[in-house]
């Protein structure tokens, strides 16, 4: 047998089979094919009746070569396991059969049990006396199928970093359990995206996480987590890895992507991604550093990571339009954001006074976060940068900016003078009129 080890791209949820190595020397090895719980009952049938060739051979030798032919690992007679005993082939065999009936492939259940090889009997019997399936029918059978294969919940991950030379480095794990976002600890300010977060955590749905190292290259950092990781703590072992970003003095190095895919049934997949960072991310550290906001710009705006100071950045860049657009969006998320701000720098660089009134007057009562007396300064080097000629509207807009305020609670009357509640009023999200 001949085992060629290739750079080959699939989807991470195609492969039907594991083989697991226990390497004790070159010429000592020994090897077991599984069938990963992505396989269908045919996959296991396939999978036993190749074992059962192969067990009966009288001599065998396998290989494990490179994909330039070279043999890595050369074993006589390796030991061949099978973790499936004749109770449960009988149970693939009739799953076996459903898929056949139903056109569709059927994962198999992780344990065998008396009761589950019942249910599926019967549920063949009950299948078998249809005379005509429709496509709504075989849904049903197909749902009534996934109840009974109650198996226990499992988490499959696969770690996957690209060498220099264009090699694929791979670590497949799994472990009993699904990983509990409620763990990660973020802080959500925004009501509505907590409600959102929330619904997440409930269903465990699909989720994006993204972090740059910077101690490590994308194998070192690859070789740091092989050596950490364990069975069943797969998130320790990866915040552990992560805890090494404290000297700030460093570059970023690596890039890390883990895809939390969305559970199929009691099965969730995730996909953990080590490359090389994009160097942008080293430029724009750089850039916060000396507050270039004006470069940082393009670059905010390809990462998508901080659309605050993005709409700032248009507005050094004279792109006064695309920053009032950005900074209604932010606002409409946090009415308590220092995007208000930005907003009315904006509208003083169309010369739109009025409006930059309004939108300053709305955050020095709805802001948060410290704005005095930046907001006026950076008005005031604008104004000076452009050369606006002076004018009672500018005077009112300094004078307004000079007075440091505490936020307006959201229960408070409006600052207008309305009569009305604040969060009712100019804080209401349904208030179009600041736009």
């Amino acid at each position: 047998m001949h085992f060629k080890i290739k750079v080959k791209k699939t989807e991470k949820n195609d492969f039907p089979y594991i083989m697991r190595l226990s390497i004790f020397s070159q010429n000592l090895t020994n090897f077991n094919i599984e069938c990963s719980p992505f396989a269908s009952a045919k996959d296991h049938l396939k999978l036993q009746h190749v074992l059962h060739k192969i067990r009966e051979l009288y001599y065998r030798r396998v290989y494990i070569e490179s994909n330039d032919s070279t043999k890595l690992i050369a074993a006589a007679c390796p030991d061949i396991k099978s973790n499936v005993n004749s109770d449960k082939k009988e149970l693939i065999e009739v799953i076996a059969e459903l898929e056949s009936k139903l056109s569709t492939q059927l994962t198999v259940p992780l344990d065998y049990d008396e009761k589950t090889f019942n249910s599926v009997i019967a549920l063949r019997e009950k299948l078998n006396s249809e005379t005509n399936l429709s496509d709504k029918k075989i849904n049903s059978y197909i749902k009534e199928y996934e109840n009974i294969k109650l198996n226990p919940k499992t988490t499959f991950i696969t770690v996957e970093v690209a060498t220099e030379n264009g090699n694929v480095k791979n670590l497949v794990l799994h472990q009993s359990g699904w990983i509990k976002y409620s763990k990660f600890g973020f802080d959500i300010r925004d009501a509505s995206k907590t409600y959102e977060w929330d619904q997440i955590v409930k269903i465990q749905g699909a989720i994006k996480l993204t972090t740059n190292v910077r101690q490590y290259s994308p194998l070192d950092f690859f070789n740091l987590f092989a050596e950490n990781c364990k069975i069943n703590e797969f998130f320790i072992s990866l915040l552990k890895s992560l805890n090494i970003n404290k000297n700030i003095d460093l570059l970023f190095k690596s890039a890390i992507e883990i895809d939390f895919c969305e559970p199929i049934g009691n099965m969730q997949l995730i996909n953990l991604k080590i490359k090389q960072v994009d160097e942008d991310w080293n430029k724009m550290e750089n850039l916060y550093k000396i507050s270039d906001y004006k470069s940082l710009a393009p670059i905010l705006k390809k990462f998508g990571n901080d659309d605050t100071n993005l709409a700032y950045g248009y507005v050094l860049n004279e792109q006064y339009n695309e920053a009032i657009e950005l900074a209604n969006s932010i606002i409409k998320e946090d009415i308590s954001s220092v995007a208000h701000m930005t907003k009315g720098l904006a509208y003083v660089g169309l010369g739109e006074f009025d409006k930059a009134y309004d939108a300053y007057e709305l955050g020095v009562y709805a802001c948060q976060y410290e704005w005095y007396p930046i907001a006026r300064d950076n008005l005031l080097e604008f104004i000076k940068k452009h050369k606006i000629p002076a004018s009672d509207e500018l005077s009112k807009l300094e004078e307004l900016l000079s007075i440091e305020r505490k936020p307006l609670y959201l229960n408070k009357l409006c600052f207008c003078g309305s009569n009305r509640k604040f969060k009712n009023c100019h804080a209401s999200v349904n208030n179009q009129s600041f736009l």
